[in-house]
């Protein structure tokens, strides 16, 4: 199972350092401050996601790492929004400083936008070369800007600094949970499937995958903060422990039981792939608190 998974990383890493190696005199610093942030590191989980999601419904994954590599970029450029002063304040990230702190808020914040940018392009352009349909690249386009702003990340980050240092609900840290995170999760396989032409049944089941699975990496998340484990893995921020967190909340039982109905309902959704849904079944057994 390792071995899958590492193979697989090192092709989006690969991909990476590739789409962001095309520099000229003019954007060669904006382009050193983008591949900063972006080979960093991380997980690749919501790139990893792309490629398993291809190959269950019977593609060649090589032919889907452009819109991997956009999704990376994108999720990227919203970690770079997050660091900066005036959201979490972070000192580290991926083990390294978070990139405001090497290169200034300034071009931190240029080199977000450029990401996202690029991300987007990659998305549009592998979608174009795998011929899909005026539609679909549209279902496409609208599915990742609306992760992108208003019913996604944007719009959780956004209550996620609303509700700092306030007492919040249940109902509204799930709320922050879904646009923050699970978004993202949820447009990754709704894109992974149009790009095949999945039948909109398999599209629904992929995108309760991602919503459970998201939420569920979330709470994996608070849990980890809340055990100082974030730091440890190279994540630091000045404004840890004023944010909205879920076992904070709840309390250890709880939220432990939230984590563990989500990851139940993931495995649940892959129930009309069978036996072809092993690998994201394996992602949902990695998540462990």
């Amino acid at each position: 199972m390792e071995r899958y998974w590492r193979e697989k990383e090192k092709l989006v890493n690969q991909a990476l350092r590739d789409y962001l190696r095309k520099e000229n005199r003019t954007n060669r610093e904006l382009l050193k401050w983008m591949r900063y942030s972006s080979l960093a590191g991380g997980k690749r989980i919501r790139a990893l996601l792309v490629l398993a999601t291809v190959e269950m419904l019977g593609k060649n994954p090589k032919n889907f790492l452009p819109c991997a590599c956009g999704i990376e970029m994108i999720h990227t450029s919203s970690l770079i929004l997050d660091d900066l002063p005036c959201m979490d304040d972070a000192i580290l990230r991926r083990g390294k400083p978070a990139l405001h702190r090497v290169s200034g808020e300034a071009k931190a914040i240029l080199s977000a936008y450029a990401l996202c940018a690029e991300g987007i392009r990659l998305i549009s352009e592998n979608a174009y070369d795998l011929k899909v349909s005026p539609y679909a690249l549209y279902r496409i386009l609208k599915s990742i800007s609306l992760t992108i702003g208003i019913e996604g990340i944007s719009l959780g980050q956004f209550l996620d600094l609303k509700y700092s240092g306030m007492k919040c609900s249940r109902k509204d840290i799930e709320k922050i949970h879904f646009y923050k995170t699970a978004s993202l999760f949820i447009s990754v396989l709704e894109i992974a499937g149009i790009l095949t032409g999945a039948k909109e049944k398999e599209l629904k089941a992929l995108k309760n995958y991602g919503k459970n699975l998201g939420l569920a990496f979330q709470i994996r998340d608070d849990f980890r903060e809340g055990k100082g484990k974030i730091k440890k893995e190279g994540k630091y921020s000045l404004k840890d422990g004023q944010r909205p967190n879920y076992r904070v909340l709840l309390g250890k039982e709880d939220a432990e039981k939230a984590f563990l109905r989500y990851k139940k309902r993931a495995l649940f959704s892959l129930k009309p792939f069978g036996e072809r849904a092993k690998r994201l079944q394996e992602i949902v057994s990695l998540l462990e608190l």
